[in-house]
């Protein structure tokens, strides 16, 4: 059986510092566009969601230029040639206990 080997990457401080500031970006556009939502009237939780559409255009520039200097890494997190039957039947029961929890907390709500 092989084994396999984690990928040694290199990521720059500059890079590191690049991802938390716009994420540090995103999450201040995300709150000032909820208060400006809020305070032209729609309600506060639609307007929570709402706002979250405006975290992906946010993020994109910066970790679309980290992701294209990382190719290689990026491309090994989407291998699926180690992917065993035992990682596929771990995966389906993990799906099908959080569905049961799901069902039990909605019973537990009612009674």
């Amino acid at each position: 059986m092989s084994r396999v080997r984690p990928i040694a990457i290199h990521v720059p401080p500059r890079a590191i510092a690049a991802v938390l500031l716009s994420l540090l970006l995103a999450s201040f556009l995300h709150a000032w566009l909820r208060l400006l939502l809020q305070n032209r009237g729609v309600g506060a939780e639609s307007a929570y969601y709402l706002t979250y559409f405006i975290v992906p255009l946010a993020l994109t520039p910066t970790l679309f230029v980290i992701l294209r200097q990382q190719q290689r890494f990026a491309l090994s997190l989407l291998d699926v040639k180690h992917l065993g039957i035992g990682v596929v039947f771990a995966a389906i029961a993990l799906g099908v206990l959080l569905r049961i929890v799901y069902w039990a907390q909605l019973v537990a709500r009612v009674s």
